[in-house]
């Protein structure tokens, strides 16, 4: 079959691909509302879902999208950088949920250089009309936000499309395999991407792309706050003398494990126990499962600067942006999303804290950073709920192991930081040619 022919399929493919997303439009809708619900920044600039805004400027604009919290928080010393390094220009991050876009107010607050928006749905009404707005001379994707309609439209615009942070597991890159097949070919207009390890790089290669570049990852970069390291310092004070165990990102389904073995472990009489739930939606919903269990609980939007009372059992960390100042006071972490088979989350910041670890059976979609963490002996993997408590009096329990568990960390976040300026470097090459 020749290239014409080639060619002419993918346009036909990337019609009905359009077409799908006009009819489920409407869906989309529903979904915003029902999302706006529990969380009221979904019923905000709504209309920019929709291709219409506002906040026009005449400066360059380079265009980051950081699609939720885990993408925003990882672009931050990036677009630090590309602020002191392209000072003429000024920076645009779209989002695609409201807690990513709240994360980046509080990140950036009051930075005039900064312009926040919802990115539009992927028609290419839509998307045309964004990009003609803003004329961005850049489109810098974070992580794995890959978007037909938008992508073509910046290849037809000459917009240069990078993907940054890049990460593909063994699971999601076969889904991407069978999904490439049904629609057009995206990747291949992609110009560059920077890859988190080899083999995602390697991944994305065989997706299409040609020019990948394996860079870290950029969170390793991000510094405590030292605001949030105080606030939280002064968190622990208030809760007394017990050893804290936070539970960091926890997903549906391992917050009623971990309360659970919390309630019926003896040994747990002198811990303290924080959960900071993934999702902001479920803050709700993970209060009503701690007072069903009988446990005693503060929620911290409720607390203020009142000192916990002693018998006080669990914090719900029911705030946005501050999980520095959970991992502040804690005295060892565990990070969720890997109790259950989800796939793990990050625990970059909990060894940039210096915390001894604690992780899942389940973290495939961070397996190459979680397995150094344990050879760095700076994590351990627990089984269930219960050993998350066994792990944790044993790590308490013996002050070498503690000690050395929290250096460890410390040293192995150091030894993966500079994804930023490598990255950086990519982009200056890539602008100047």
């Amino acid at each position: 079959m020749s290239y014409y022919h080639f060619k002419f399929l993918d346009n036909i493919k990337l019609k009905i691909y359009s077409i799908i997303c006009w009819i489920l439009l409407p869906f989309a809708l529903v979904r915003i509302i029902g999302k706006g619900l529990r969380e009221p920044g979904y019923y905000k600039n709504l209309e920019e879902r929709f291709g219409f805004y506002t906040n026009k400027t005449k400066k360059n604009i380079f265009w980051v999208h950081a699609v939720s919290v885990g993408e925003t928080k990882a672009s931050e010393p990036l677009i630090k950088e590309l602020l002191i390094n392209f000072p003429k220009c000024k920076i645009l991050i779209t989002h695609f949920t409201a807690a990513g876009r709240d994360i980046g107010i509080n990140l950036f607050k009051g930075n005039s250089d900064i312009i926040q928006s919802f990115l539009p749905y992927d028609t290419i009404w839509m998307t045309k009309r964004f990009l003609l707005f803003y004329k961005p001379k850049i489109c810098i994707l974070v992580e794995t936000e890959i978007w037909p309609n938008l992508i073509t439209s910046c290849k037809k615009l000459d917009i240069p499309v990078i993907l940054i942070n890049a990460r593909i597991s063994k699971k999601s890159f076969k889904k991407t395999v069978i999904v490439s097949r049904i629609f057009p070919p995206i990747f291949n207009k992609i110009k560059l991407a920077s890859a988190q390890t080899k083999q995602d790089a390697k991944r994305l290669k065989l997706l299409g792309i040609s020019d990948v570049h394996v860079t870290g990852n950029l969170k390793f970069d991000n510094n405590p706050p030292e605001i949030l390291m105080e606030k939280g310092l002064n968190l622990k004070k208030r809760i007394g003398s017990r050893s804290i165990l936070l539970c960091a990102s926890t997903r549906l389904g391992e917050e009623s494990l971990i309360i659970d073995a919390f309630k019926n472990r003896k040994f747990c009489e002198n811990l303290f126990l924080i959960i900071v739930p993934r999702h902001p939606n479920r803050f709700g919903d993970v209060s009503k499962l701690i007072l069903k269990s009988g446990l005693k609980f503060v929620r911290k939007s409720y607390l203020g600067s009142s000192k916990v009372t002693f018998d006080t059992q669990v914090l719900l960390g029911d705030t946005i942006g501050e999980m520095f100042l959970y991992f502040s006071a804690c005295d060892i972490s565990f990070i969720g999303g890997s109790l259950l088979p989800m796939g793990g989350q990050n625990l970059i910041e909990a060894a940039s804290c210096g915390k001894p670890i604690l992780i899942g059976k389940y973290t495939y979609n961070f397996l190459k950073i979680s397995e150094d963490a344990i050879n760095h002996r700076a994590a351990m993997r627990v089984d269930n709920g219960d050993d998350i408590f066994i792990k944790s009096q044993e790590i308490l329990n013996n002050k070498n192991l503690f000690k050395n568990m929290s250096a460890n960390s410390k040293i192995f976040s150091k030894s993966y930081k500079g994804a930023t300026a490598k990255t950086i470097k990519l982009i200056k090459n890539l602008i100047n040619e």
